[in-house]
């Protein structure tokens, strides 16, 4: 049996802050400015939907972001990018090995990311913590 694997986040492009948007708890930051481009991987388990995995980790079923064939349960700083429809500053983008979170603009410090959550996902948060 293998250990659990140790997880550290150490980009430093990025911090966590209350989110801007009432009632969402926390959200990712802008630490220094990005450029439109930069990209944040998304990083974390990857299972088979609809697998017994899939099953055993429906608690995170809200956070699950489709990477290809697989579905991954976001650690790190991706698992804390909220929702926004109009606001999104995030896009997301597969290659052959893993999925990114890319800037589709230039922003500045200290300016909250979001990207388009799934329709799945958007329909389990009450419409109070969406953002305007």
């Amino acid at each position: 049996m293998a250990p659990p694997v140790l997880f550290d986040e150490i980009d430093e492009r990025f911090q966590i802050a209350r989110s801007t948007i009432p009632g969402a708890g926390l959200g990712l930051f802008a630490k220094i400015p990005l450029a439109a481009g930069e990209r944040l991987m998304i990083r974390g388990l990857a299972i088979h939907s609809g697998s017994i995995a899939d099953q055993c980790t429906a608690y995170a079923d809200l956070y699950k972001i489709r990477v290809g064939p697989y579905l991954v349960i976001p650690r790190g700083f991706a698992g804390l990018i909220n929702h926004s429809d109009d606001r999104y500053n995030l896009d997301r983008h597969l290659d052959d090995t893993c999925g990114w979170l890319v800037t589709n603009r230039a922003e500045s410090a200290g300016e909250e990311l979001f990207y388009t959550y799934s329709e799945f996902a958007q329909n389990q948060f009450p419409s109070d913590q969406r953002s305007p």
